[in-house]
């Protein structure tokens, strides 16, 4: 579908942020850099006009969107004529019925042949008119403004929606601009679009800044310096969103902080957006903050999934440190709501034990340096991405080959010494070399035999052992 707001238009990298969220049927994996102003994109474009989508048929590569031509700001197109798109290759809009009737300035290239269906590129400034209004003021001027300088821009909001997967950006009409360069001070006043622009402003350096707005937050700059050159264009958009706040400390019973825990929002409302996500996780201080929050009512959840693991010691539970959802506290949240100094402590821990021992090799003699890695599940497996383990699950044995672990009581696994090398490495140990070049393995290192543990209780006795003797690189 069709969304309601346009990549095109917005701030960058806020256009890389959202065109990563589009639907699969708007941009399809696609990359794009931000487009030149609206003069440039212009010149560059063969056909430049306004379309109403008739209809949607087909489906897949075969789709194809009957389009009435409406205006035509540039090119052989007629006003009435009807011409048909397609989805074309990556980079190109597509649609579905629930856009029939829309509206879309394109940008488009010569004329296909051959009975070849219309391309609109998604990586042009393209888009539905709202999103486009600020284009179509110049090109509906574009005669009579065509080499004068012009500033332009738009003010919007981001609104997002808890309950389904749309972004919308409304505009901000009626607030006020201020550019300030070369001694001149200008307001101006965004339309019913959230437009503003100005013309012949003498090149060099100026400050724009918008007004600021009770209840939202600047997406970005608050204000901005913009380079105006001879004949050219400069466009400089803000964005702007809710400005709201839930924020505290996470304090383990014993009073510490506790760094890396996570908490969520989760809206009243049991369906929820797939993309819809409003979380923090904690600093080393125990700090979180969540900002941004669309208007509705939330519990507060902490450790959502409900996994436990080093950092978040215990299922989920919710503020006010509490297990059951229906006894948590409910926040209401609309602009200028901010909720502070909240003191979020676990109901209970689950205790931590110690794993540990020595690694060594076939002589006896201890292998210092080389990594142990703490492995469950499918990391058990032969052949597993060793690459993919976190960091918290992997460590390097001391001068002496010992090692340790922390885990929480009752997350056992299984320990594995693993040698990196390669063959040749060690020219004096054709013992490494046959063993890289057996069967099981892939020929980048060698591994001790697995030695499983439950992690019921403290244990510092564990023995790992490489299959060859310690040996040198070099006599």
């Amino acid at each position: 579908m069709l969304k309601l707001f346009n990549l095109n238009r917005l701030p960058f990298p806020c256009f890389l942020i959202f065109l990563m969220l589009l639907s699969a049927s708007a941009a399809r994996g696609c990359s794009c850099e931000p487009p030149p102003t609206v003069d440039k994109e212009l010149a560059r474009s063969e056909n430049v006009a306004v379309f109403k989508i008739l209809s949607v048929t087909g489906s897949g590569e075969n789709q194809r969107y009957p389009m009435l031509v409406e205006k035509v700001f540039k090119g052989a197109l007629k006003p009435g004529e009807t011409v048909v798109f397609g989805p074309g290759f990556a980079c190109s809009w597509t649609f579905d019925k629930d856009d029939e009737g829309r509206e879309m300035l394109f940008y488009l290239d010569e004329r296909p042949t051959g009975g070849e269906p219309w391309i609109a590129g998604f990586c042009r400034r393209s888009g539905g008119l709202r999103s486009t209004a600020a284009d179509r003021l110049y090109l509906e001027k574009e005669s009579r403004m065509r080499g004068r300088t012009r500033l332009s821009g738009d003010l919007n909001r981001l609104v997002e929606n808890a309950f389904a997967d749309v972004f919308n950006f409304e505009p901000l009409a009626r607030r006020k601009v201020l550019v300030e360069g070369r001694g001149r001070r200008f307001e101006l006043e965004t339309d019913e679009n959230g437009v503003y622009e100005i013309y012949d402003l003498k090149p060099g350096r100026y400050r724009v800044t918008p007004e600021k707005i009770d209840g939202l937050k600047p997406g970005g700059e608050s204000s901005t310096e913009v380079k105006i050159t001879a004949r050219s264009h400069t466009e400089e958009n803000f964005h702007y969103e809710i400005d709201n706040r839930i924020s505290g400390r996470v304090f383990s019973p014993d009073g510490k902080p506790m760094q890396n825990v996570c908490l969520d929002l989760v809206p009243l409302q049991t369906v929820t957006a797939k993309v819809f996500g409003k979380a923090s996780c904690t600093s080393k201080d125990g700090v979180f903050a969540i900002d941004g929050i669309p208007e509705g009512r939330y519990y507060l959840a902490v450790n959502k999934n409900g996994e436990p693991r080093l950092s978040e010691p215990f299922g989920t539970f919710y503020y006010p440190n509490v297990r059951d959802r229906e006894a948590a506290a409910v926040f209401t949240f609309a602009p200028n709501v901010f909720v502070r100094d909240l003191k979020i402590v676990p109901p209970e821990m689950i205790p931590v034990v110690t794993i540990g021992g020595r690694l060594t090799y076939r002589d006896g003699r201890p292998a210092a340096g080389q990594t142990v890695y703490f492995l469950r599940g499918k990391e058990t497996a032969k052949g597993y991405q060793l690459g993919n383990i976190l960091s918290d699950y992997y460590v390097k044995t001391d001068a002496d080959g010992r090692f340790a672990f922390r885990t929480l009581r009752g997350q056992g696994g299984v320990l594995r010494g693993v040698f990196f090398t390669y063959a040749g490495e060690y020219p004096n140990c054709p013992e490494i070399d046959a063993l890289l070049k057996q069967p099981d393995g892939d020929g980048r290192h060698i591994d001790t035999d697995d030695i499983a543990f439950d992690a019921g209780v403290d244990r510092t006795d564990i023995e790992l052992r490489f299959p060859f003797a310690a040996c040198r690189k070099t006599n």
